[in-house]
Formats: structure tokens, C-alpha cells, sequence
């Protein structure tokens, strides 16, 4: 069964003016609500799951109308695949309806067949910019292929995968690829600067918040941008170990340490 789960939160501008604003044009009022849409999509064996968080500009009395469309949209999708090809292949029709034929990141939990084997057509339907998917040795890797033979889902993609993950990747249209080194006994979260977001008081009318509001230091829009943690250990493959330091999108394929985020 297809799960859908709503969190409105209400953006505006709107605030007193002071005498020292009455010299100056006034801004236009900008009214908006955030809409996060997540969906567990009914595939059947396998796994699909997706997002999206879109931003709706409104009147100033909050109404919305009928044929109102998103000013900006983030959508995700977490696992793509499934042994029922009939399922997954509708479910893939309403995702690229709902997020306009383009995924902005694709998360891989793991390599199993029927977790993957969906990625070729997102990408025909709803291509992925980013993917981040764990980092697997040649040997992790040829066991993955094994297992796939043992349940009979072995295919000549996996085991291009097997050979050259990172041309399987980009060859697919994928800009960026993050392949996610397994977390450690010893590792630590990043530093935060700042407690967690508070609960929205009213959930019926959703959280006003002024867009002209600077972001002061700490607070959590500035956790929002991507960390990538070093990788540990010795890399086999031709990779570009993460920077820590970098804060720019970078195109390419990478390998960074548990702990990162985007």
C-alpha cells in the first residue's frame, strides 16, 4: 500500500515596518508553504521509496489555489527496484509525474538485483544528478554477483558493476556518485553547532517563519551544508578521496568516510 505523509511549514515575510523602513521601497509580500510528500511505493519484492519537498507560493491570507505550482522542489529517491516489473513500472510512471522527470539524489542502501535493477529506467524517466551508494572492495562485490546467482537474478548489469562501478555510474548520466564508506567502532559524529529544530506548535497551520530572517551562525540552515568526511584505509579503485574542506558540488565519482552529509 502506498504511503503519503503531508508536513506543511508556512514561510512569510510579513512583519511590521519601522520608521526607518518608511524611506525605503518596501519588499513584495512573499507568502509560502514548504510541502514534504514521502512515498513508500507498492513494488511488490524490492524496494522503492521516494520524496519530495516542494516550496508553493500563496496569497498573504494563506489560501491556496487550485492550480498553484512549486517555485522550487528537492525530491530523492531511496532504493529502485523490484522483482515484479509490472508493479514497479506503474509506480515509476506516477514518480516522474509528481517530480517533473528529474531526481536531484539517489540513495542505494545495498546491490541486491532487486534493489537496483529499476536505476536504468529512473534514469530514462527521472534521472538521478547524485548518487550515493556504499563503498564495496572487488570482493564484497563478487559476493553480491554470487548471491544474485544463487537467486537466480544475476544479469549482465551486475556484473558490469562487478568489473568498473564508477563507469557504470556515469555511463548511466549519474554527475556525481558518493561511494559511502561503512561506519567504524571508533567514529564520531561531526560537531554541531546548534540544538536541534524545534516541534512546530501547530500542525494544523503549519510554522510561520519570515524569509527575510538572515541566518545567524548556528542555527540550522547552516547545517544544511555538505560535509564529506575523509575515507579511511587503502582505496583499490581510482577514486577521489573526499575533501573535508570543499563546500561546492563537485562532478565526479568520490569516496568518502560514514558521518558525511549532504
Amino acid at each position: 500500500m502506498s504511503r503519503r505523509r503531508h508536513h506543511p511549514n508556512r514561510f512569510s515575510n510579513d512583519r511590521p515596518s519601522t520608521a526607518n523602513e518608511d524611506l525605503h521601497p518596501k519588499k513584495p509580500h512573499v507568502d509560502a508553504t514548504a510541502k514534504i510528500t514521502r512515498t513508500q511505493h507498492p513494488v511488490g519484492h524490492g524496494g522503492f521509496h521516494s520524496g519530495l519537498i516542494s516550496i508553493v507560493e500563496g496569497s498573504p491570507d494563506g489560501v491556496r489555489s487550485a492550480n498553484e505550482r512549486p517555485v522550487a522542489s528537492f525530491s530523492y529517491v531511496y532504493d529502485c527496484g523490484s522483482e515484479r516489473s509490472d508493479a514497479f513500472n506503474s509506480e515509476m510512471s506516477l514518480y516522474r509525474a509528481t517530480c517533473d522527470g528529474k531526481t536531484d539524489v539517489l540513495f542505494v542502501s545495498h546491490l541486491h538485483a532487486d534493489h537496483i535493477n529499476g536505476i536504468d529506467r529512473l534514469q530514462a524517466m527521472a534521472p538521478a544528478k547524485t548518487v550515493i551508494v556504499p563503498y564495496l572492495d572487488v570482493v564484497e562485490r563478487l559476493l553480491f554477483v554470487l548471491s544474485d546467482f544463487d537467486r537466480g537474478a544475476a544479469s549482465r548489469s551486475s556484473l558490469d558493476y562487478f568489473e568498473n562501478p564508477v563507469a557504470w555510474w556515469l555511463g548511466r548520466g549519474v554527475e556525481r556518485v558518493i561511494f559511502l564508506q561503512p561506519g567504524r567502532p571508533d567514529d564520531v559524529p561531526p560537531p554541531r553547532g546548534a540544538e536541534p529544530d524545534g516541534p512546530i506548535d501547530d500542525s494544523s497551520a503549519g510554522r510561520r517563519i519570515r524569509l527575510d530572517d538572515a541566518p545567524s551562525k548556528g542555527s540550522s540552515a547552516n547545517r544544511l551544508a555538505t560535509y564529506m568526511r575523509a575515507p579511511h584505509g587503502l582505496i583499490a579503485e581510482k577514486l577521489t578521496p573526499a575533501d573535508p574542506t570543499a563546500r561546492e558540488t563537485q562532478s565526479g565519482a568520490f569516496v568518502a568516510a560514514s558521518g558525511s552529509y549532504l
